[in-house]
């Protein structure tokens, strides 16, 4: 729960599997897979949390 708001998690399965469609809304958050880490590179990119978070999100 966020913010009091219930929500699910859903993953490349459950899409293939037609889930996405028992839904409305959906949010997505881009940093996840683009790889376009964009507001936190500037200001955080020297940062070792910051490296360790980009690495573990590159293929």
């Amino acid at each position: 729960m966020y913010a009091e708001i219930p929500y699910d998690l859903i993953y490349d399965e459950e899409l293939l599997n037609g889930k996405l469609s028992e839904y409305d809304w959906l949010h997505l958050h881009h940093e996840d897979f683009t790889g376009q880490y964009g507001r936190f590179y500037a200001q955080f990119k020297h940062h070792a949390w910051y490296q360790a978070e980009v690495k573990e999100n590159e293929p």
